[in-house]
């Protein structure tokens, strides 16, 4: 026999944070979906260029947490990339074409401004090293002093995916290696046609 959800007057959260760690204390007594609109949906940012598999489970994993999560794609300018912040867009909505719970945009400009103006107040990172929480950790206390209501959700990246990064998922792909391991399948076939490389003749692995 299910549990019988019941609303509690005691799961009114104050904030944001307050409202994560209520809902984990009392999974069956904070159901009221009104109660936590705030906290159903996430944000995702990041280039994505292009989107890995590590990338991927951060994006499965996020959703064991919330309803719903944007695919947040950086579109600057200052920095070259492999593909324009539109392909990024199709190649990721390609990814997730069946998962109704998953979106996809683009923004530039400061993360606060786009979380502010759709109404998002949790963002989601995933950590490789500890470098990276040292970087993210200094970034998100800025964010959250520009938006008090900003919260930051790190997810640490499992072990197989620790020493996946665009980076070297476009030079592997560049030099002929197999990157079918690392990527979504949209994203090594699209990979292959940027470089004209065919990856039956050179069967390269690292």
């Amino acid at each position: 026999m299910g549990h019988r959800l019941v609303n509690s007057a005691n799961c009114k959260p104050k904030d944001q944070g307050e409202a994560i760690e209520h809902y984990l204390q009392n999974p069956l007594r904070c159901q009221n979906v009104s109660e936590f609109d705030r906290m159903k949906s996430a944000v995702y940012p990041g280039s994505f260029d292009p989107f890995t598999n590590g990338h991927l489970d951060i994006v499965n994993r996020a959703l064991k947490v919330v309803d719903e999560i944007t695919i947040a794609v950086l579109n600057n300018s200052s920095k070259k990339n492999l593909f324009t912040p539109g392909e990024r867009v199709e190649l990721i909505q390609q990814v997730f074409a069946r998962h109704e719970r998953v979106k996809v945009d683009q923004f530039s400009g400061l993360l606060v401004d786009y979380c502010r103006s759709n109404g998002k107040t949790i963002v989601v990172r995933g950590l490789r090293t500890v470098n990276d929480f040292d970087y993210e950790h200094a970034i998100s206390l800025v964010n959250q002093k520009l938006f008090p209501e900003f919260e930051t959700m790190f997810l640490m990246a499992k072990a197989e995916f620790s020493f996946i990064s665009s980076s070297i998922v476009k030079e592997v792909a560049s030099l002929g290696g197999n990157i079918d391991e690392h990527v979504p399948l949209e994203i090594s076939q699209k990979l292959k046609q940027v470089y004209n490389v065919d990856i039956a003749r050179h069967p390269k692995k690292y």
